[in-house]
């Protein structure tokens, strides 16, 4: 808004230079510094329009062939809104309303110009207010484009869910072709009908925890399409409030190809893994096997307890001694240190490359079991072969384990490695 002591830059509809003079002396009175330019027609009335930037308009209510009133109607024909006073020489309550009737802000005899300036005031007060209104109301239309565009051409399906009822209110068109389904026929669900119906229950549940929890974190589940067809999806959801209304907007993508490559990429592996397994086997005689996880804690009996915590050198001493207790009866002699040797050399590799292990032992009819397990990063199958195979070869990358050694020791060496994990099991013949 303009304050007093700025320029006020003011188009005057006026025939009269003596008023024209008066109206300046008013104005700067009034604290304002005006830069004024007097107009008497329509056709100079357009021009300074179009030409100029205006802060207020004042209009004699009657000049020789044109008027205020006509001079108002040009400015809204021009679609420019400022403020607008009228003045005039005649007072009466009709003009006056005659005025006010066709848009004018304010009306003001010339007689009484102390009212000149409070008006002018209020009304470039009340031209602030409209000009943020309506930078405000861009903003928010430009918004809206913004929003209806990222809705209507995301790749992603987005979908708006009313969070009482769970019913679908809208979606943009890359939901109506995940689910199959129009926007019409969507509108006649609830979100967790479209799960499959072994996923259903928990869907409204997530349903129920974000709209009382808030966001939820990105989670998989799947689609069912009407014509049975099940999409895997990733999705997340939070909550939103439009005319204050609560609703859930949840975004889901289509992972059916990322699960495609997945699986296809867990086939490779699989297909190397089984590799590993065949040629240690072939070339040990059998007498290294590639397992599992899962594998090799199934195969370990009930008998299987731990014997010791392995956190620092000192411990590997001590597990060793438990260990040859826990032998005592079962070997003996040169092979029972050749045990010794092979789970000193386990244990001792967990514990410098994965910072800790445990050392447990297993004894059945058949035979002993002694199992070295870690946390650490696992072996890389890309270096097993010479971790495995190559004696003397000790990498940091590949926990280094003497499996040479213990091959040479043992009957057999069972191996699980993977991120996390690696479990080793010495096995001795009864």
């Amino acid at each position: 808004m303009k304050h007093r002591g700025h320029a006020l830059r003011v188009l005057l509809v006026e025939d009269s230079e003596d008023d024209a003079v008066l109206l300046l002396r008013e104005l700067r009175r009034g604290g304002y510094d005006p830069v004024l330019e007097r107009v008497d027609t329509a056709g100079e009335m357009l021009a300074a329009l179009d030409g100029g930037r205006w802060d207020i308009v004042i209009a004699d209510y009657v000049l020789p062939g044109f008027s205020g009133l006509a001079a108002l109607r040009l400015m809204q024909g021009r679609d420019v809104d400022l403020p607008f006073i009228v003045v005039s020489g005649k007072v009466g309550a009709e003009i006056a309303v005659e005025a006010m009737k066709n848009g004018a802000d304010d009306f003001i005899a010339k007689g009484n110009f102390a009212r000149l300036v409070p008006a002018i005031e209020r009304e470039l007060r009340y031209a602030e207010v409209r000009s943020e209104r309506r930078r405000a109301e861009e903003q928010l239309r430009e918004s809206e484009e913004k929003y209806h565009r990222v809705f209507t051409e995301a790749r992603d399906g987005i979908a708006l869910i009313d969070a009482e009822t769970g019913h679908i209110v809208d979606c943009n068109p890359a939901f109506e072709i995940q689910t199959g389904r129009t926007l019409k026929q969507l509108k006649a669900m609830r979100t967790w009908e479209l799960r499959p119906p072994d996923k259903i229950d928990l869907a409204r549940q997530r349903f129920l925890e974000v709209v009382k929890k808030g966001p939820s974190g990105l989670a998989e589940s799947e689609l069912l399409k009407p014509d049975g067809e099940i999409i895997p999806i990733e999705f997340a959801s939070k909550v939103v409030s439009i005319a204050s209304r609560k609703y859930l907007q949840t975004i889901c993508r289509d992972i059916t190809e990322r699960r495609r490559a997945e699986a296809a990429l867990h086939d490779k592996d699989q297909a190397i893994r089984q590799a590993y397994v065949d040629v240690f086997s072939a070339v040990t005689g059998g007498r290294l096997i590639i397992m599992t996880r899962e594998e090799i804690e199934s195969s370990l009996g009930r008998s299987c307890a731990p014997i010791w915590e392995i956190a620092s050198g000192k411990d590997v001493g001590i597990a060793r001694d438990r260990l040859r207790e826990a032998l005592d009866g079962s070997i003996s002699g040169e092979k029972l240190e050749e045990v010794l040797l092979a789970a000193s050399e386990a244990m001792t590799n967990a514990f410098k490359h994965a910072g800790a292990g445990q050392l447990l032992f297993c004894k059945s009819k058949r035979s002993s079991q002694v199992v070295v397990t870690d946390s650490g990063p696992g072996i890389d199958f890309s270096i097993l072969p010479k971790a495995t195979l190559l004696s003397g070869f000790s990498t940091k990358p590949s926990l280094g384990m003497g499996f040479s050694i213990m091959l040479e020791l043992c009957d057999k060496v069972k191996l699980a490695t993977e991120p996390g994990y690696t479990g080793v099991v010495l096995e001795i013949g009864a």
